[in-house]
């Protein structure tokens, strides 16, 4: 029988001081045992410096679902030309704890809050080879225009597009 994996206010104390140290200033710390699995579960710890870059995923059908364990952070969706189709705030503190979306369309998640902890899953079993697909619009955080992007990305409304210079 496979050990239990205890969710304690000290692991998400524990990865929040590594989100801080990593280079991206976000971390995951895995809960399912291989990549084979047929659900992928981690914790995703984003600080308000970072964003996930904006992707879709290659599996039809696909989903993806996030609760949010600590902080406030926004889940955006996107259209094929980058505009901004659903904002949603997911919030510790309520009214909207989580969200599972249809993960073959463009999204992204970024911090509101100094950091973010939340539960994701999502439809296994995961490549990374081939797991993300980074539409032309999207900015990589590792661009030089990355912080702008970011600070759009946290007030980004339905409708509206990017439009770095």
């Amino acid at each position: 029988m496979p050990k239990s994996t205890l969710l304690s206010a000290e692991l998400i104390a524990d990865q929040i001081a590594l989100a801080k140290k990593d280079p991206r200033l976000r971390t995951n710390f895995n809960l399912h045992s291989d990549y084979k699995d047929p659900v992928q579960r981690f914790l995703n710890v984003l600080t308000d410096q970072s964003y996930v870059q904006p992707h879709s995923h290659s599996q039809e059908d696909c989903w993806e679902g996030f609760i949010i364990l600590a902080g406030e952070l926004c889940v955006l969706q996107f259209n094929e030309l980058g505009a901004v189709t659903d904002r949603n705030i997911l919030s510790s503190q309520g009214p909207l704890y989580g969200i599972e979306l249809d993960s073959s369309q463009a999204h992204s998640i970024v911090s509101l809050s100094k950091q973010s902890v939340l539960f994701e899953y999502k439809q296994g079993p995961y490549d990374p080879s081939d797991d993300k697909i980074f539409p032309d619009w999207s900015i990589d955080p590792e661009h030089q225009l990355s912080m702008t992007y970011l600070n759009w990305l946290k007030s980004a409304q339905p409708g509206e597009t990017c439009q770095l210079s």
